[in-house]
């Protein structure tokens, strides 16, 4: 199953949207059942990032906490939390959960290896993102879309092995976010 969304206005109003964002993909969980999803978030921490890039951490933590519940217990998370980093800062937030009756099923890709590794738990990557090994982020450069205002946008890019099917999962931040579709067909 595969989930994405802008979600900076979570972050913004936390106490109000949380638990309502939470309680939709868990009918989600339940209704499908899937051995694997993933939660591609753009504008982790919301326009007011600075202030509000604190309540990320702790979202994370209560999806894994909620979804543990239902036989969600391993994963991976990529949080771009270097703010002060222009040049890398993406505001993207990936997340994936495997069921834990499929966690020997699915594997994450390791880019520096070359190879596949088993999932063990749960884990949030977020410092450092560049030189971890098991996902690309690529913020775009200024000169691919000259007459638009630097920003926050670029990539993050996981591969996965799921019996015998690879998937590569990116988590795009566009530059036009009125119509994303727009913006692919000025690419």
């Amino acid at each position: 199953m595969f989930i994405t969304a802008n979600t900076g206005s979570i972050f913004e109003e936390a106490s109000n949207l949380e638990a309502g964002w939470v309680r939709e993909i868990i009918e989600a969980i339940n209704q499908w059942q899937p051995a694997f999803f993933a939660l591609h978030m753009q504008e982790i921490g919301g326009k007011n990032y600075r202030e509000c890039m604190r309540f990320v951490r702790g979202f994370i933590q209560d999806l894994q906490k909620a979804f543990a519940q239902y036989g969600y217990s391993d994963g991976k998370c990529y949080l771009d939390e270097e703010l002060d980093a222009e040049d890398r800062f993406t505001a993207l937030g990936s997340v994936y959960f495997c069921h834990h009756n499929f966690v020997n099923r699915i594997n994450l890709f390791d880019f520096r290896r070359n190879t596949f590794q088993p999932l063990s738990g749960f884990e949030i990557h977020s410092l450092n993102l560049n030189g971890d090994a098991t996902v690309e982020r690529i913020r775009f450069p200024k000169s691919l879309f000259s007459e638009v205002k630097w920003s926050r946008k670029g990539f993050m890019r996981t591969r996965w092995r799921i019996d015998d099917s690879v998937l590569d999962l990116v988590n795009i931040h566009l530059f036009h976010d009125a119509c994303n579709l727009q913006a692919v067909e000025q690419v």
